[in-house]
């Protein structure tokens, strides 16, 4: 475990917490759950987290397949929250609607089918000692591709809200417009991160000295999310003096002057 990965996971970890007072009241709760679903996975691939659960848990390498379940319910719930706040119900459909709803479930689905196919004979995170395995690579790429899938819709999304820069607006709102855009610009690189790595994986399996290097992307998205959803956080506290409302329609609606 790198120093970037446990600053990352510690500053998630705290963000998360910091809502857990506030979802106990009923606001925000669908992030708090998306915050504890990611940061457990990326956790749980932690060597030494890896292999002491499994030792503990039936069947080789059955760590890897929950990490996977965590992130698609942590990255699910982040979309829909994201889907809704933008207010495009075509998005909410694709994300969390129907087709959505059989995309998670499919990918689920064949994770768990790849994950028992493959042949994995030691412990390993990730899979990784086996990478040269089909079924393995069809388990990675799998994850991948439902990942994707949801990231290419809300890069598409979130570049679409943007707009001018409010009329008229005093200092502390271009103040906050500003931290609104770059916050949803981060965003947006974290979220394009996902694609990229899909694909370069099969680079990795090619030349699997290129593995960890690879592997810096999971990290990287993880942490321009996790700031892009502060800096917009910050942009509606510098706006309103405090936050109202922390759903994301309050959370990503443009900054305005209140009239």
């Amino acid at each position: 475990m790198t120093i970037v990965t446990a600053v990352v996971l510690v500053v998630a970890a705290l963000l998360t917490a910091f809502r857990v007072p506030a979802s106990a009241k009923g606001r925000g709760r669908p992030i708090v759950v998306c915050g504890v679903l990611t940061v457990l996975a990326f956790l749980l691939v932690v060597p030494p987290v890896y292999a002491a659960l499994d030792r503990v848990i039936p069947g080789e390498n059955a760590v890897d397949p929950l990490t996977k379940i965590l992130l698609f319910g942590g990255m699910f719930i982040l979309a829909d929250q994201l889907a809704k706040g933008l207010g495009s119900p075509r998005l909410v459909r694709l994300v969390s609607g129907l087709p959505g709803r059989v995309a998670l479930a499919l990918a689920a689905v064949l994770v768990v089918t790849f994950f028992l196919l493959a042949d994995v004979p030691v412990s390993s995170p990730q899979l990784a000692v086996a990478n040269d395995d089909p079924f393995v690579a069809l388990y990675t790429a799998t994850s991948l591709v439902y990942f994707s899938y949801l990231c290419v819709l809300l890069v598409v999304a979130v570049a679409r809200s943007f707009g001018p820069p409010p009329v008229g607006a005093s200092a502390r709102e271009l103040r906050a417009d500003r931290l609104d855009r770059l916050g949803r610009q981060l965003m947006m690189a974290g979220f394009v991160l996902v694609p990229v790595r899909l694909v370069l994986t099969p680079l990795t399996f090619l030349r699997p000295e290129t593995y960890d290097a690879v592997q810096v992307l999971p990290v990287s998205t993880l942490a321009l999310v996790v700031v892009g959803l502060w800096l917009v956080r910050l942009a509606r506290r510098t706006a309103d003096g405090e936050v109202r409302d922390v759903s994301f329609a309050g959370l990503l609606a443009r900054v305005r002057r209140d009239r």
